[in-house]
């Protein structure tokens, strides 16, 4: 009688410890990420398309940028908003906003995705400026060199981040999306540009509604 009344009293006994385990276990994926991971990341997605340089070079050159003839269509101040709004901070900050909402939702993944986006951030980076500069001279990027100084870790976070089904959201937090697991036949310049124009974009409208500028002043 004895045995009989003790083996089922160790399976409880077992069967608590295993929830309080499976619950820790829960608790600590769920806890969420730290400051300094939130700055590695953002650190590494404004280096994968380092359009802040570009756009305050432009911004120097033009008292009117990024409104140019349609500059006086905003008050002095809306205007001034939208190009601290599109210089490196700026841009860095909206991107920021975008990891934290990212890591809001992927806690649990969110240290594995930072390593994967360090690693991969300076290739990635050089293609994109690559791509910059071809596009002004109308030269070919020279993708191939670009990736024989690739280490054997950069090359597999690319991979990862490109082939694995698990990083489809970190793919679009990057902004290149569904375009960087293509790699299909399709002219890369033009990809590349078609890309670049879409950040731009997104980077120029966030800023017109941080600003308070409406639609009408881009169009009559």
């Amino acid at each position: 009688m004895t045995r009989t009344v003790a083996m089922p009293l160790r399976i409880r006994r077992a069967s608590s410890l295993a929830a309080c385990l499976l619950l820790s276990v829960a608790t600590a994926r769920a806890e969420p990420p730290t400051p300094a991971q939130i700055d590695a990341m953002t650190d590494a997605m404004v280096g994968m398309f380092p359009v802040g340089k570009i756009m305050e070079e432009t911004a120097a050159k033009d008292a009117t940028w990024p409104l140019q003839e349609r500059a006086d269509k905003v008050t002095p101040q809306n205007l001034a908003c939208m190009r601290q709004e599109l210089s490196v901070p700026g841009v860095r900050r909206a991107k920021r906003a975008e990891v934290v909402d990212y890591a809001a939702t992927h806690a649990a993944s969110f240290a594995k995705d930072v390593e994967t986006a360090r690693a991969v951030a300076p290739l990635l980076g050089a293609m994109s400026a690559a791509g910059m500069k071809a596009g002004d001279s109308g030269a070919e990027v020279d993708y191939a060199g670009i990736m024989k100084s690739a280490t054997s870790d950069q090359y597999l976070a690319l991979i990862t981040l490109s082939r694995d089904p698990s990083k489809a959201d970190l793919r679009e937090l990057t902004g290149f999306g569904k375009a960087i697991a293509d790699g299909g036949d399709e002219d890369k310049n033009a990809q590349g540009k078609a890309i670049g124009e879409l950040i731009v974009t997104k980077l120029m409208l966030n800023a017109m509604k941080t600003c308070d500028v409406p639609m009408s002043a881009l169009f009559e």
